[in-house]
């Protein structure tokens, strides 16, 4: 079903190889689910390595398109698990203040509680807490608890919490940008007393703390380099200037933060010429660093592994537009399923003026927008599901008052169904992206954005991007000349497939569902079911389940992972794994509910009790009318006899024996007398599918290798089915989202067997001839 940490927590996860040291850099464009990783906060939680970073875009042509974070982590320094975005303020719910640049974040502990710090809107700043190092978050404040450049906080050897920063942008005591530092309430979200100055000299941003044997080590970004200060206190009257800490990264202005681990010194800190990067696309590295007998720092040498190819990145132009394009002009698609389009691609206008702007680079847009202005722009594809929550952004600058773009379909007079408000950015070149979610809003409409406002010029807007609703389809959703293709669901991601042919003699599909975005696995929220009778034609029959409809389930809803369903006796069974509490490791519970439609009706009759706190079901059912229940993950499978009712288990869980390198989801089929299981295994990088046979349900099993190898996504999961005469696997890849490990799709393949029963490897293909 997905990657575990150590800690067994439930997020997007991935293994990353590397080589001595940790391998510079940490990630590679190779790699499954890359990201630019940047700004990075590193600290030690429990024993590991856990590294808060803000995310530049695959497009990035500014700093200002930063919207989320992502968190990696290693146990060893060597070996890192990259959990992907887990916070999006300008999404999750919680955080509806924060709408465009979000910088360098960082993170800290106290009591019981993580607290991720990040900068909204350029310096306000917000906090999101979560029981554990990588999440699920949530909103600690729904506001900004104070206004300073680069946050960093630190938890003093007392418990005494202190929050630091520059004032970049902020008129904070003496004029210029210094280290400034604050106490924090024993909350972490309130101001202990005011901000004062720790530095004499001007610094220019990136200001982190750390301690050393009672020494307190402040450093910053001045002018070229990353310079450092030693102080005997948290706040003190000011801080010592000592030299350099590290260079200037490459191609990009640094950013960097220390950390002891294992008796080591590390600085984190980032580049922009290596993974086809740039300023505004930057990856991840570390070295170590080496401290004098005085407690002054060697200046940090940077290094790269010998095979990395260092790459000058790409001039930072964007091309001129016309002022007016055609209305079937095919509109740009961005990074994570949003389209683009260009403000001066508009059908009509009334009193706004297309001119070149400087955002990033030389581009063009609308300016000179007044109150009651107004451009419209055709053929904007919302989606086909009206319930779906479509965000919405802009790229705006205001050196004045500013104002608001409302949304409108159809007509200047028609239904308002978004209002984006827009502040001073204090510049007309100093470009920030702003959003909204829309709701109640599908199909295809003219889009008229009218601005309001005060008096004089109001705003600049160089583009905007939406990323359509998830279409819900009843009808059928691929065709072809006999010739299956390969994801053969393409109008949304799903994964953890699981086929069974019913008394209909239909062939039916239970997914889980992954959400747009690559937003972690955490986010998969409902199921969907499809069907066919000659493998080309598929119906979607729409989503037969949401964690909304689990009373017992974990409130904020989410982690609706592998499913499963069996038929008995006029009744559908559909098995699925679903957590009581917020974090998910220890609560887990396998779900039940019934229907008498293979798709749809199906009501949640409670969970099965007595079993492990696992995942990833399996139901079975012998040709005697036994059903076994399958399940497990952390690398531990069990397995357990199930009633007549199937919705209760005959004495405890067995685990099962004989299985090789067992990661998660399996799953057990019945051919010529022997019963197989199906398995992903724990190969870093990819995980394969194995399988096992036997003689017994319930064991023990006998490993027989790999049935499939490493697809495109970094998980692997599975089923088997006979249909009409031909056995098929079922699995997912990443083929749809070009290798995004959370947005999945799901495949077929043909499985053929041996005389002795033993299955050839599947060959993976891009379509199934029928």
């Amino acid at each position: 079903m997905k990657q575990w940490t150590n800690l067994m927590l439930a997020t997007a996860s991935l293994a990353v190889a590397a080589t001595a040291l940790a391998g510079n850099p940490i990630l590679r464009e190779t790699d499954p689910e890359f990201v630019y990783a940047c700004d990075p906060a590193a600290e030690v939680f429990e024993g590991k390595v856990y590294v808060y970073c803000s995310h530049d875009q695959p497009d990035a042509r500014n700093y200002e398109s930063m919207k989320d974070y992502v968190i990696l982590e290693s146990s060893d320094m060597t070996n890192w698990i990259n959990h992907g975005v887990m916070l999006d303020p300008q999404l999750d719910p919680g955080f509806e203040h924060f709408k465009s640049n979000m910088n360098a974040p960082v993170a800290a502990y106290k009591d019981g509680w993580y607290y991720w710090y990040f900068p909204g809107n350029i310096f306000e700043v917000g906090v999101a807490k979560s029981r554990t190092p990588v999440g699920p978050w949530e909103a600690a404040v729904p506001h900004a608890i104070t206004k300073i450049f680069d946050p960093t906080v630190f938890v003093d050897d007392d418990g005494q919490a202190y929050i630091y920063g520059n004032d970049h942008f902020v008129d904070m005591g003496d004029p210029g940008r210094h280290i400034m530092g604050a106490k924090l309430k024993d909350n972490m979200v309130e101001l202990d007393g005011p901000w004062i100055r720790l530095s004499k000299e001007r610094v220019n941003e990136a200001v982190h703390i750390f301690k050393r044997k009672g020494i307190y080590y402040f450093s910053a970004r001045v002018g070229g380099v990353t310079k450092y200060w030693m102080a005997d206190s948290p706040l003190p009257q000011y801080a010592e200037l000592k030299g350099e800490l590290a260079p200037n990264s490459p191609h990009s202005p640094n950013h960097t933060s220390a950390i002891e681990f294992n008796g080591q010194w590390y600085l984190f800190y980032h580049r922009g010429d290596v993974n086809q990067g740039s300023r505004f696309k930057r990856t991840l590295c570390v070295d170590k660093m080496t401290f004098r007998e005085d407690g002054t720092i060697e200046p940090v040498v940077y290094t790269l592994d010998d095979d990395v190819e260092i790459t000058d990145p790409p001039k930072q132009r964007r091309a001129r537009k016309k002022a007016k394009a055609p209305a079937a002009q095919e509109p740009e698609r961005v990074a994570e399923g949003y389209i683009r389009r260009e403000a001066e691609e508009f059908s009509e206008q009334s009193g706004t003026k297309v001119q070149g702007q400087q955002d990033g680079g030389q581009s063009r847009g609308l300016a000179y927008i007044s109150n009651g202005d107004w451009s419209s722009y055709s053929a904007i594809y919302f989606g086909e599901d009206p319930a779906a929550e479509i965000p919405f952004r802009v790229r705006v600058s205001s050196q004045d008052g500013g104002g608001a773009i409302e949304l409108r379909l159809g007509s200047l007079a028609g239904t308002v169904v978004g209002t984006i408000p827009v502040a001073s950015t204090g510049d007309w070149n100093n470009f920030v992206t702003l959003s909204a979610v829309l709701s109640g809003v599908s199909g295809t409409h003219m889009l008229y954005l009218r601005y309001t406002g005060g008096a004089g010029n109001l705003l600049n807007l160089n583009w905007f991007e939406w990323g359509p609703g998830k279409p819900v389809r009843s009808a059928k959703v691929v065709q072809s000349a006999g010739r299956a293709p390969n994801p053969f669901i393409t109008h949304m991601f799903t994964a953890d497939p699981s086929a069974h042919v019913w008394e209909d003699g239909r062939l039916y599909v239970y997914p889980s569902t992954d959400v747009p975005g690559g937003r972690g696995y955490q986010k998969m929220d409902g199921y969907h079911v499809f069907s066919t009778d000659d493998m080309i034609d598929w119906t979607d029959h729409g989503e037969i389940l949401h964690s909304r409809d689990v009373e017992w389930g974990r409130k904020q809803g989410g982690y609706m992972w592998a499913p499963d369903c069996a038929y008995k006796d006029g009744t559908y069974y559909f098995y699925f794994p679903h957590p009581t509490e917020t974090k998910a490791k220890g609560s887990w519970k396998i779900g039940i509910a019934t229907s008498t439609s293979p798709v749809s009706g199906f009501k949640v009759q409670g969970y099965i009790k007595g079993l492990e706190p696992h995942i990833d079901p399996c139901v079975f059912i012998d040709d005697d009318g036994r059903a076994y229940l399958y399940y497990g993950g952390y690398g531990q499978p069990f397995v357990a006899r199930l009633k007549e009712n199937m919705e209760e288990v005959e004495g405890p869980s067995v685990p099962m024996a004989g299985l090789e390198d067992f990661r998660e989801g399996a799953f057990v089929f019945k051919r010529n007398g022997i019963y197989y299981m199906i398995y992903p295994d724990n190969t870093p990088g990819g995980h394969r599918m194995n399988y096992a046979m036997t003689d017994n349900p319930i064991g023990p099993w006998m490993a027989k290798g790999v049935i499939l190898e490493k697809t495109s996504s970094l998980t692997t999961h599975g089923s088997v089915v006979e249909y009409k005469g031909q056995w098929y696997l079922f699995y997912h890849n990443a083929a749809l989202s070009g290798g995004k490990a959370t947005n999945r799709s799901i495949c077929f393949d043909k499985v053929s067997f041996n005389e002795d029963g033993t299955i050839n490897r599947v060959e993976q293909t891009l379509g199934v001839d029928q």
